[in-house]
C-alpha cells in the first residue's frame, strides 16, 4: 500500500502489507484518528511519488 500517512500504512501493516511511505509538504495530522503511530519501519520511504518511482524501478 502507498500513502502519504502514517496512520493508514501502520493500519496496513497490521493487516500483512508491504508498505511504501511518500513524504509529501503539508503536515501529517491524520494519524491522530489511530492512536499514536511512533517510529514504523516501513518497506520504502520517499521524498515524492517521482522518488518512489525511482526506488520501484518504474519509469
Amino acid at each position: 500500500m502507498v500513502a502519504a500517512h502514517k496512520g493508514d500504512l501502520a493500519a496496513a501493516q497490521t493487516a500483512g502489507m508491504h508498505t511504501a511511505y511518500v513524504r509529501v509538504p503539508e503536515e501529517d495530522y491524520l494519524g491522530e484518528g489511530f492512536g499514536k503511530v511512533g517510529e514504523i519501519k516501513f518497506d520504502i520511504e520517499a521524498d515524492g511519488f517521482e522518488d518512489l518511482c525511482n526506488k520501484l524501478e518504474v519509469y
